[in-house]
């Protein structure tokens, strides 16, 4: 992970709890304790007595303290004996509180759209939508199994706003006369032979008011799959079910049926509003990515497929896999079956050639990019355990000297066999991820690291070279490797702003350090996308692991902050060209599987509108709090447990 100097920012205030009242069996156990009570209070009173024999008159008012308390807490427990057992619950209310629906379809879609026009609010513009919704591809113009495979994951968690299907054998919904949706056609110009990398996400979708086909027009089966989340967006339950209710698929059971059928007040079915509906819509930024961390802490493959079912849900389509670092090497190489055997954590942390192919395949299906990252010669400790002599300066101490944190380990770029080694790796890893893109890191390379390992200071002295020059010489020939297959190399901006590599302007940097370093990457002419750890850094604010004290990117990153930030700002009109997209950035070292969805979810959403909407539009995160709130509960009702953004109550707009 990337790191800076001393932050001035102070950490959270932590949060106390209160303690909830007992119930049931805990009421009873509670009586008891406070039969108890008396003979506690007498004794702490007698204690205080025994101390203090010359206080005696604090003596007696201890005593009638205690005798007090005692006989209130006696009384106490006899009412709650007394007391009858708490009402049901009430039945579903048609708006249950927090629950209410935005006006419009245009104030539930994440990003906002390019353009859209809505038909009238109410029963006139309704149009239920079928349980059996169809997606069909026309057959006039380009086929695509992207498509098949991508409406068959719609369907698997139809109706896809909720999670939930329209339950069976419930009496006929509200707007039982209106119109019905039964199938949406898909036209694509283009179909799956354009590469995700080239592939525009350029979209129109139609929807009648009098239950006609819905239509998509898309540029390529990647514009398609945007405009059927925004479908699924549009679709909204008639009566609103809390997520929890809808969650570990509860839904589906029996038992959640029959709760809804025999509760006269629920009243089933899906609906689109405001319709007709037309949408046009396309991103601004063609790169608009998430960076996951895999190696400070290993990530179970079925939590990186939620991760990847809450980028499809905010169109974000870039997901920048740091597979590897110094704490460890999980990827399994065919090649080196070493590094992952004795550089992993354990057997289990580990990702197979096959589970690779299974996120790349789930990734593809969504219209969503992998780009590996084997970040060189830095953060390489953990390679230099499956090879022998591959690493310098491996865990040495004091490790602040040596590296940006423990442990320390950067590739033995002195020694010539460290390049066939590393030919060998990139070769295979090329093949096992098809995006055009390759990233080689090569960000916080220490130079101490290099100059006292007495194997590369004598390199340098008997080759004539500077330290920058080795590291130079490096960086061009890692990135040979890559062009070797097809890849379009890309590193963080050390790689320009720190070394005297003379990289091809085609090359792409990622500037990370601060919002200025998106002009200084540019200014130079190459490529480049912005994740200013001062914007769009999500594990700011956690604390440091290494000194207990603040994280050194304080503060925490709001939503609403990494909502207003514009990667545009401060940049000529020609440098401004050069910006093709940002990330949001996952650093691990404070997280893991078990909090991971929610620290990402749904801040890097936030991401994504800000690299979708068009330079001319209104940036408001006000406005977009209501639409943003919706976002997290379809995320949460498919899986993805995002953090709420406010308190329930807030869900109609009224706290902002």
């Amino acid at each position: 992970m990337q790191h800076s100097a001393d932050s001035d920012a102070t950490a959270d205030d932590a949060a106390s709890g209160i303690p909830l009242a007992p119930a049931g069996h805990d009421a009873a156990a509670a009586g008891h304790n406070a039969a108890h009570e008396p003979r506690k209070q007498r004794r702490a009173a007698l204690r205080i007595c025994g101390v203090s024999v010359v206080a005696a008159a604090a003596c007696v008012l201890a005593l009638l303290l205690a005798a007090s308390l005692a006989a209130v807490a006696v009384l106490a427990a006899q009412l709650q004996r007394a007391l009858p057992p708490p009402p049901p619950p009430p039945p579903f209310s048609a708006t249950p509180r927090g629950q209410r629906a935005p006006a419009t379809p245009g104030a539930v879609l994440w990003p906002r759209p390019r353009a859209a026009s809505f038909g009238p609010a109410g029963t006139a513009g309704t149009v239920r939508v079928s349980p059996q919704l169809e997606v069909a591809v026309a057959a006039g113009g380009a086929q695509s199994l992207r498509i098949s495979r991508a409406a068959a994951l719609f369907r698997q968690r139809l109706f896809f706003a909720t999670g939930c299907p329209e339950p069976a054998g419930l009496a006929p919904a509200a707007n039982a006369s209106a119109p019905v949706l039964a199938r949406v056609v898909v036209t694509l110009d283009a179909g799956d032979d354009v590469p995700l990398a080239a592939a525009s996400e350029a979209y129109s979708l139609v929807v009648p008011a009098n239950g006609s086909d819905a239509t998509i027009r898309a540029a390529s089966p990647a514009g398609a799959v945007r405009a059927l989340e925004s479908l699924a967006q549009l679709i909204t339950p008639i009566t609103p079910v809390p997520a929890f209710v809808l969650r570990a698929g509860a839904c589906g059971s029996a038992n959640f049926t029959a709760a809804l059928a025999a509760n006269a007040s629920f009243l089933p079915g899906f609906v689109i509003n405001n319709a007709p509906l037309t949408i046009d819509d396309a991103p601004r930024f063609a790169h608009r990515g998430l960076l996951l961390d895999s190696a400070r802490h290993f990530l179970p493959v079925q939590t990186i497929l939620h991760i990847i079912d809450g980028m499809a849900a905010a169109k974000l389509n870039v997901l920048h896999w740091h597979a590897v670092d110094s704490q460890s090497f999980p990827i399994r190489s065919t090649a080196f079956p070493a590094l992952a055997q004795r550089g992993a954590y354990s057997p289990w942390q580990t990702y197979s050639p096959a589970d690779v192919a299974a996120i790349v395949e789930y990734a593809d299906t969504l219209a969503i990019r992998v780009v590996p990252e084997f970040d060189v010669p830095g953060h390489s400790y953990a390679w230099g355990l499956g090879i022998a002599n591959l690493t310098v300066c491996a865990n040495k101490q004091p490790w602040g000297s040596y590296c940006a944190e423990p442990p320390c380990g950067q590739l033995d770029i002195s020694n010539e066999q460290t390049y066939s080694f590393l030919a060998t790796l990139l070769k295979e890893q090329a093949a096992a991820f098809p995006d055009a893109l390759f990233h080689l890191g090569s960000d916080e390379v220490n130079r101490a690291c290099f100059t006292d390992d007495p194997g590369v200071a004598a390199f340098l002295s008997r080759s004539g070279w500077s330290v920058d020059r080795l590291i130079a010489n490096f960086t061009l020939r890692a990135q040979d490797m890559v062009r070797a297959s097809n890849k379009t190399p890309v590193f963080w901006e050390e790689a320009v702003l720190e070394t005297t590599a003379d990289l091809p302007k085609d090359t792409i940097i990622q500037a990370w350090r601060g919002v200025s370093s998106v002009a200084a990457v540019a200014s130079r002419g190459f490529r480049v996308i912005a994740t200013p750890a001062s914007m769009w850094y999500l594990d700011c604010g956690r604390g440091s692991f290494t000194d207990g004290g603040n994280s050194w990117c304080d503060p925490f990153k709001t939503w609403a902050s990494m909502y207003m930030y514009n990667p545009l700002q401060g940049l000529t009109p020609e440098q401004q060209k050069l910006v093709i997209g940002g990330e949001a950035a996952m650093w691990n070292e404070l997280v893991d599987d078990a909090n991971l969805v929610g620290i990402v979810f749904p801040r890097a959403a936030a991401v994504s509108e800000a690299l979708w909407l068009q330079d001319s539009a209104v940036r408001d995160w006000g406005e977009a709090s209501q639409r943003m709130d919706r976002l997290r509960s379809i995320l949460v009702a498919r899986g993805v447990d995002a953090s709420p953004i406010w308190p329930e109550f807030c869900r109609d707009g009224s706290c902002i």
